[in-house]
């Protein structure tokens, strides 16, 4: 995900280990372009000797990751999508625009706020202690020059993605596709997902 670190995962990971040879990449916090961004995972797997994956993608890295089983099915064995939103929409570029209009006004201090706003949602969660220091650690080193570094990069990988057909993906193979309904940013695209990934298992979770 968009400014998310690979550690934010351990605790999964070790649920997981045991069954699964586990890679997590750690993509720039700021995004990369949509071509460089699967041919970097490609790279990871063909280095590491993997000709099949189940590949996992998160918010920012759902939209990576079903790029990556258009680009590259022969190397998808699963596609997980958790809490993410469809790959290509025709507003993407406009939106992106937008933002960034938003983001060159707005002072400097406002990303504090985007921080106080972020870590007092979801209180009635078991994971709130851990959500709240992680983001505050997040959020200790990133600036307003990284936001706006990181809708640039959207603007690349919406760009490269443009030949794509809306509301249409060639992947056809097995795909999980994973939501809260309390997550409004990306359960708004949950049912067009589900849609769209014809051959799917989902599941909504309960925990706020």
């Amino acid at each position: 995900g968009a400014m998310f670190n690979p550690y934010m995962w351990f605790y999964p990971m070790t649920k997981l280990k045991n069954d699964f040879r586990i890679i997590a990449p750690k993509l720039p916090a700021i995004g990369m372009g949509a071509n460089d961004s699967v041919n970097y995972i490609k790279t990871i797997l063909d280095t590491e000797n993997v000709n099949k994956a189940i590949i996992v993608g998160y918010s920012y890295g759902g939209g990576v990751a079903q790029y990556f089983a258009e680009v590259y099915p022969d190397y998808t064995d699963i596609l997980v999508l958790s809490h993410t939103g469809i790959l290509r929409r025709e507003d993407s570029i406009t939106r992106t625009h937008r933002m960034l209009k938003k983001l060159k006004i707005i002072p400097s201090f406002s990303i504090q706020i985007i921080k106080f706003i972020r870590t007092m949602s979801g209180k009635e969660s078991e994971w709130y202690s851990f959500r709240k220091a992680f983001f505050n650690w997040m959020f200790s080193s990133i600036t307003k020059k990284d936001f706006v570094d990181h809708f640039n990069k959207n603007l690349i990988f919406f760009k490269e993605i443009q030949h794509l057909p809306v509301g249409r993906v060639s992947w056809k193979g097995k795909t999980i596709i994973l939501a809260t309904e309390s997550d409004k940013d990306t359960f708004q695209y949950y049912g067009k997902l589900t849609s769209i990934y014809n051959n799917n298992t989902s599941h909504v979770f309960d925990e706020p």
